[in-house]
């Protein structure tokens, strides 16, 4: 799978997980979180601390949203392999009609590389 698919993937998945800490949920939020804390430490420390937990909350939606708009705007783009690992490009396959370099073999990463720096 591609890095820039993956990427769309991942940022629709931050924007999925951060609608459920949307502080229009808030009340919810915090229903279902001291329903599911209650009777413990953690359950007294967010019924006493009411606006610092809707604060984190509302943190957390907001780093979330952030996260996933910053993955779903990043470039699409296609890292170049490491030399030497035998992967044929693609413009110079389109450029001579198959994936063949001058000797008849495949166009490696490489001697693209050489031949851009020796221009």
């Amino acid at each position: 799978m591609s890095a820039a698919r993956n990427d769309g993937r991942r940022g629709v998945a931050w924007m999925i997980g951060s609608f459920a800490a949307c502080p229009c949920h808030l009340p919810l939020t915090l229903a279902a979180l001291t329903a599911a804390l209650g009777g413990t430490a953690a359950g007294a420390l967010l019924r006493d601390h009411l606006i610092l937990a809707g604060a984190l909350v509302t943190g957390v939606w907001l780093l979330g949203t952030a996260r996933g708009v910053w993955l779903l705007r990043r470039p699409r783009t296609c890292p170049m392999p490491a030399a030497g690992s035998g992967a044929r490009v693609d413009r110079q396959r389109t450029a001579t009609g198959s994936g063949e370099g001058p000797d008849g073999g495949p166009v490696r990463v490489a001697t693209l590389a050489q031949d851009t720096l020796r221009r």
